[in-house]
């Protein structure tokens, strides 16, 4: 069992082009669906040197074209950065070119650089969660409503019964009881042990507990195989050392 995610980091330094990467990433996902994977994962950040993917949706696109059954996953999704009603228009379309495939990690996100980037208040992400998470609930029912005094209306309606799957991304008990205030399953980062604290949230708002992922401790979520471990890190290391350096600078030692 495995599937492949897809972050497009491109140091300057890096082998490969952005456009030889794109294309190897599509042409992956062709080959992953063929030999056994069960999902595809790309993923969304912004203001990184080295072009982290910022536009998760259009890859998605080019995957779902490019595949016939795969499921695609967006993970994760950083919902306040955007406007929520383009973005469900976006979400929508995506539902039906992908025949239902795409499903979504909501996060708020962690770094300051990108909320400054987008125009947004990085202080008031968690109530900008919120009202966008409600304002996503709303596009979905394809009917007609009020965002921000703005009417909007967003067709067509998506082919997902009630919208494309939306999972909570986090570890924190406010992300835990945003998930269960809006009825949505959870993805953490690995043992956090409140699945209990989620399903109880859950219940305190009237609705049974969704998917609860979370990774038991010291589980293996990433591997690297290789017939010569040697060769493969003289190879690969570099990229892999820039990938954990760079998370760690950006997340410290905690984040949301």
């Amino acid at each position: 069992m495995f599937l492949l995610r897809f972050d497009m980091r491109c140091p300057t330094w890096g082998a490969a082009s952005p456009t030889e990467l794109y294309a190897a990433a599509v042409e992956m996902s062709r080959y992953a669906e063929e030999h056994g994977a069960i999902t595809i994962a790309v993923s969304e950040h912004h203001h990184s040197d080295d072009g982290y993917l910022p536009s998760p949706l259009l890859l998605a696109s080019a995957i779902a074209a490019s595949t016939r059954s795969i499921p695609i996953q967006i993970a994760a999704l950083i919902l306040p950065l955007h406007d929520p009603i383009r973005i469900a228009e976006d979400m929508v379309v995506l539902d039906h070119l992908s025949g239902g495939r795409v499903s979504y990690i909501v996060a708020t996100g962690y770094r300051p650089e990108e909320y400054e980037m987008m125009g947004r208040e990085f202080a008031g992400r968690g109530k900008r969660m919120d009202a966008s998470l409600e304002a996503l609930r709303n596009a979905f029912s394809g009917e007609p409503f009020v965002y921000e005094g703005r009417r909007a209306l967003v067709r067509p309606a998506p082919l997902s019964p009630g919208g494309p799957a939306l999972f909570m991304g986090g570890h924190s008990k406010n992300a835990l009881r945003r998930a269960a205030r809006f009825g949505l399953g959870v993805m953490t980062e690995g043992d956090t042990g409140l699945e209990a604290f989620y399903a109880q949230e859950c219940r305190n708002n009237g609705r049974e507990p969704g998917p609860f992922i979370d990774p038991p401790g010291g589980s293996v979520t990433s591997a690297f195989v290789a017939e010569d471990p040697d060769r493969a890190w003289e190879q690969w290391g570099p990229y892999l050392l820039h990938d954990a350096r760079t998370y760690a600078a950006w997340m410290g030692d905690s984040h949301d």
